[in-house]
């Protein structure tokens, strides 16, 4: 994924705002490969994407 994308799914499950997002991602675990379906420059995609580690906020 690049800046700019737009995800508006992961794994089938729709992505319309951050909670959407925060909801999704809280069913997986670092290490599971999930499908995120963006649009990139107006073309819709599919992106098999491996989770990492959630990083510290400071």
């Amino acid at each position: 994924m690049i800046g700019g994308d737009l995800i508006v799914a992961i794994n089938g499950d729709a992505i319309g705002e951050q909670q959407d997002l925060a909801n999704v991602m809280n069913k997986h675990r670092a290490g599971d490969t999930v499908t995120v379906t963006i649009y990139r420059a107006k073309r819709k995609m599919d992106v098999k994407v491996v989770l990492g580690e959630a990083r510290e906020r400071t």
